[in-house]
């Protein structure tokens, strides 16, 4: 898939967007309804399911009139908004009950991602959300504008950073060949597929259905499971041994169905994943119903984020972040550009498309001194406290206490293992993790602040806990050697102060 070349715009005076627009504020206020609110909705719709005497007309009268309402404030929300560009920024007047005009520089935008939505693709109009640095959310949406404004209204953000001179020389480049510069990657579906198998979103809709489950297996018993159970009544030890398989292969059902449904959602979510290197910027094109293209500038990148959890250490994969400013968290966000699911070989070189004279992290390991004075005093002296208050030693306690100890260390020791750093005059990283690992890579120029903090037994051996503060988020590595520390200062300072490249 080639993308578009952009359209040259001037400012504009107030516009409207699409009226299939309507559309897409009926689903976001619907997903934005549910998400906020499901703690108190679930119990509702339980309490409906189990209590009421007519669920039918319970559920007949409350889904529509939700639904209704929730389309009447999508219009209205529709037809006060209006939005236009004007000498460098982007305004919005917006809202319903509350009145709101925001208005976003242009140097202050990080992204403009555009989204295509299968329902926006009749009427050629796409969703443009316009990002600000620092934010983990959009801070602008404009579903059901024309693609040529999207796409122009990103070049112009882009645009605006550069010299003149720069700018002229790009422009004559892009309109004698658009795609000529751009390298693309792409990664196979079924590889995308298996990203899902790497989401614990099974076993967290699990643990959400657990309070539900006598209520939801006593309907299974009462309604659906009588008739296989039917035959055994006169035999009660058969009978409990058909009960105990029923509810091992309902168990197992629910969380097999959960898990495909995890793959079906990985797959919609990054189908046909491409990711375009395009000289100072990536771009990202990816999803099926929403076709989803996320510009960012590799200059802006503060970071790169290598993980592997442990269903991905089983299935052999790690998965790979650019982040940007105020991007530190783990939440999807379209804030930093995201590689699902990667080899492990390969992740260096999805890392040298924006950190190209990066080598290979060696990593040092923290003192060993990590693991004593953490098993005492996060393993031992609490459950010394917890077991010898209520019972003065008794033996019982006293021994489950010491065989708790056992996977206290080990996960210790585990820890112990997975942190590593590594600094060079350029380039730093920090490994971290406890069944697997989080890489954080990052140039040393774009450090904000460095701290050294010390207890009272690190400071007897001359050990200190270091944190670099960057635009994506702090990085911290424990137990390190102060000579070691006071290196590791002096070249982020050096770089910091003598490096004329900007941060961001």
């Amino acid at each position: 898939m080639s993308l578009p070349e952009a359209i040259p715009s001037k400012d504009t005076g107030w516009q409207r967007l699409s009226s299939v627009s309507i559309a897409y504020f009926v689903i976001k206020f619907t997903i934005s309804l549910l998400r906020n609110a499901i703690q108190s909705i679930i119990p509702g719709i339980a309490a409906i399911s189990f209590f009421a005497d007519n669920k039918v007309l319970w559920f007949s009268v409350a889904l529509p009139a939700a639904f209704l309402l929730i389309t009447v404030y999508s219009f209205f929300y529709y037809w006060y908004f209006k939005f236009k560009t004007h000498e460098g920024e982007i305004l919005i007047h917006q809202g319903v009950f509350k009145k709101e005009l925001l208005n976003l520089d242009f140097d202050r935008i990080q992204n403009v991602n555009i989204i295509r939505p299968f329902y926006f693709a009749p009427f050629k109009v796409v969703n443009c959300i316009v990002e600000s640095a620092g934010s983990n959310a959009a801070e602008i949406e404009l579903p059901g504008v024309k693609e040529a404004f999207a796409i122009d209204t990103r070049t112009r953000v882009f645009e605006a950073e550069k010299p003149k001179e720069e700018r002229d020389d790009e422009e004559n480049e892009v309109s004698k060949s658009p795609d000529s510069s751009m390298a693309c990657r792409k990664l196979s579906n079924w590889e995308m597929a298996k990203s899902g198998l790497t989401s614990y979103f099974a076993f967290v809709a699990l643990a959400a259905l657990a309070p539900f489950s006598d209520r939801i297996f006593s309907f299974l018993f009462e309604y659906v499971y009588s008739g296989i159970l039917a035959p055994f009544e006169s035999i009660p030890i058969l009978k409990a041994f058909v009960i105990t398989v029923l509810i091992f292969l309902t168990a197992a059902l629910l969380l097999l169905t959960l898990i495909a449904g995890s793959v079906v959602g990985a797959l919609i979510q990054n189908y046909n994943y491409e990711l375009h290197d395009n000289n100072d910027r990536l771009v990202r094109l990816t999803g099926l119903f929403e076709r989803k293209s996320t510009t960012l500038k590799k200059s802006k990148v503060q970071s790169i984020v290598i993980t592997q959890n442990l269903a991905e250490k089983i299935l052999g994969r790690v998965r790979l972040q650019y982040r940007q400013v105020g991007t530190s968290n783990e939440t999807k966000s379209d804030s930093h550009v995201q590689v699902p699911i990667l080899k492990p070989d390969a992740s260096g070189t999805f890392a040298s498309i924006v950190f190209p004279d990066c080598p290979q992290p060696g990593f040092t390991k923290i003192h060993h001194s990590y693991v004593k004075r953490v098993f005492l005093y996060f393993w031992v002296l609490p459950l010394t406290i917890i077991v010898s208050i209520p019972s003065i030693l008794i033996s019982e306690l006293f021994l489950f206490g010491l065989v708790l100890l056992i996977p206290g260390l080990l996960a210790v020791m585990l820890r112990y293992r997975r942190f590593g750093y590594w600094f060079t005059g350029e380039y730093g990283a920090i490994r971290e993790g406890f069944i697997g690992n989080k890489t954080t890579i990052f140039p040393i120029r774009k450090t904000q602040t460095v701290r050294i903090a010390q207890s009272r037994g690190q400071r007897i051996r001359n050990l200190g806990n270091l944190t670099i503060q960057l635009g994506s988020g702090p990085v911290t590595i424990p137990y390190l050697p102060m000579s070691n520390l006071s290196e590791i200062v002096d070249k982020t300072l050096y770089k910091t102060e003598s490096s004329s490249e900007p941060w961001m």
